[in-house]
């Protein structure tokens, strides 16, 4: 997908969120920036996966590489933004 890497560049803050046909949300957040001397940043693992549940007051969420959000994107837009469809998960409470 050139969305992520065409739209979304590695710095801090950045983020794509996706909403289903079902309105359940997936987003990905940089959580820091790619270091500049760093030529293959895809091990990194500073993407915030979230799944967020306002009826719960919280998300479900985990570190991923960058290098795994293409993969993750295209299980969004096969399955859905479910959150069980995407291994160990930690909720944490807003």
């Amino acid at each position: 997908m050139t969305l992520w890497s065409d739209e979304v560049r590695g710095v801090e803050g950045n983020f794509l969120g996706l909403i289903d046909g079902r309105d359940r949300t997936i987003q990905f957040l940089f959580e820091a920036g790619v270091p500049d001397d760093v030529d293959d940043a895809g091990h990194l693992r500073i993407v915030l996966m979230d799944f967020p549940q306002p009826e719960l007051s919280g998300s479900y969420s985990r570190r991923v590489a960058i290098g795994e959000v293409h993969r993750l994107i295209e299980i969004a837009f096969r399955t859905g933004a479910d959150h069980r469809q995407f291994g160990e998960l930690i909720f944490t409470a807003w």
